[in-house]
């Protein structure tokens, strides 16, 4: 496999991948190149060929990089098309045609988060839903002073900001694995055996939609013209912008005002409180008044905020020093971010150093 290591951005797969596992997609070539019925290859055929079954459709072992929207939404409407079709043949008792979709809807539902977060999807069919249990293992059993990989902290941030324990989300891909096992052993099954495997498939994809609806939205959003209508769908889109951003999550406080958590310790957030206020600017004019200002600081408690991210819809060009400094003055900073800036720093290669580079 050194010719994918060759390539600098698969290179960071090389720590990840098991020895079987090269073993299968080594496997996978040549009986892909054995079908063609040829007795020679040229070895840049051998290459293409290689590459277009570890990237390609239907069951790609890689992503070329992490929030990938093509890749992951072709894995995302696979698996939610595979699951209606599921439930539909199960409630016709088509179990063979219900088996079927079920297995289609676990490897496309693993294979959609595994690819979200740039980590290997695994090579063969049912692949991924081996991959994220070792994944999910890996982060389960992180022991003080080991690192996980940038892409497992990604995920472990997001599931505990979705209010998903890692616990229950281990113990749910350890279920599917053994109903996978049950469907699979070639005996006859029963109703109640079906069911039992059909909402458990059913419960991982509804997790899945949890994790990557947000990003899904906010990269369809950027490709439209719709229009925020008032300040709360402003705030509401900001909040799904900074769940998408790894390190960061949200939380509502009992009046409904949204804050961002971070737990970042690099440099450009060692001033940062890790409270920060979300806010919106959604008006037409061109200025904010300090009787706005004034709302949203009011707000702050110093002891564990001092910051605030106002979001702005608008061509909103307020003087960023005045406006910075109206707000130093009580001790909070103060930072304006225009929307259509924020949809881009989420969809980026690199979404939290993008946000480094806007910040300061």
């Amino acid at each position: 496999m050194e010719y994918i290591w060759g390539i600098d951005k698969f290179e960071r797969y090389r720590i990840f991948i098991s020895k079987d596992d090269q073993d299968d997609m080594v496997q996978e070539i040549l009986t892909a190149v054995k079908s063609l019925g040829i007795y020679r290859i040229h070895y840049s055929s051998l290459l293409y060929i290689s590459k277009e079954l570890a990237l390609q459709p239907p069951h790609p072992w890689f992503v070329e990089k992490a929030f990938d929207y093509n890749a992951i939404r072709y894995d995302f409407d696979k698996a939610m098309s595979h699951c209606k079709n599921m439930k539909y043949h199960f409630s016709n008792k088509d179990y063979e045609s219900c088996l079927y979709a079920f297995r289609e809807t676990i490897h496309h539902t693993c294979s959609a988060i595994l690819a979200y977060y740039g980590i290997f999807m695994g090579c063969g069919y049912l692949s991924p839903v081996h991959t994220l249990q070792r994944v999910i293992s890996n982060i389960e059993s992180q022991k003080c002073g080991e690192i996980l990989s940038r892409h497992d902290i990604n995920l472990k941030v997001d599931l505990r900001g979705k209010g998903i324990s890692i616990i229950d989300f281990s113990r749910n891909i350890k279920l599917l694995r053994e109903q996978l096992q049950i469907t699979s052993s070639g005996g006859q099954l029963k109703h109640k055996e079906i069911e039992i495997a059909i909402n458990q498939a059913s419960c991982v994809f509804e997790i899945c939609k949890r994790l990557l609806s947000s990003f899904l939205d906010i990269y369809e959003l950027s490709n439209t013209k719709k229009t925020i209508n008032n300040e709360m769908s402003l705030v509401r889109l900001a909040e799904d912008i900074f769940h998408v951003i790894p390190g960061f999550e949200t939380r509502k406080d009992k009046k409904g005002r949204i804050w961002i958590i971070h737990n970042l310790d690099r440099p450009i957030f060692t001033d940062i409180k890790n409270r920060i206020l979300l806010a919106p600017i959604y008006i037409a004019d061109s200025r904010v008044t300090p009787s706005y200002l004034e709302k949203w600081s009011s707000i702050i408690n110093p002891l564990i905020s001092n910051t605030i991210f106002f979001v702005s819809n608008s061509d909103y060009t307020e003087n960023s020093i005045e406006f910075s400094e109206t707000l130093r003055s009580k001790g909070i900073l103060g930072l304006l971010f225009k929307l259509d800036k924020l949809i881009n720093i989420a969809l980026s290669d690199d979404p939290l150093s993008e946000l480094e580079l806007h910040l300061f």
